[in-house]
């Protein structure tokens, strides 16, 4: 019984340490998105992207159409992300993790999956 109450205590700390404080957002990104996506790595490739957003609050859903690659990604493909908006900050959680920074009509930043890319997209 001790062991099992010390691995809960952890459990409740670990998670804890991870939670995020989002902030009430202070852009809208629903609309139409188009730009590029590199790999950090630029021997792994690089693509397009095109979609749509939607922001409800702190809610973002939208879908994507990615094209180019090499390596692993090649070829179009649709992904539908899910996430946050916190401030002026875009928290993707599915199916990548990553953290776009929105300035006026642009967003970038770094979106991580098998291998981190550069993401750039402008507001259509």
């Amino acid at each position: 019984m001790g062991i099992m109450r010390g691995v809960l205590l952890f459990s409740a700390i670990v998670v804890a340490g991870c939670a995020t404080t989002l902030e009430a957002p202070t852009v809208n990104v629903t609309g139409q998105w188009s730009g590029t996506w590199a790999y950090e790595r630029a021997t792994l490739g690089q693509g397009t992207l095109r979609g749509t957003l939607t922001q409800d609050g702190q809610r973002l859903s939208g879908n994507f159409s990615m094209a180019g690659g090499g390596g692993r990604l090649s070829g179009p493909r649709v992904v539908t992300v899910v996430g946050t908006v916190s401030g002026n900050q875009v928290i993707l959680s599915q199916p990548f993790l990553g953290e776009l920074t929105v300035t006026g009509n642009e967003m970038s930043g770094v979106v991580r999956g098998l291998d981190d890319a550069r993401v750039t997209l402008q507001k259509q």
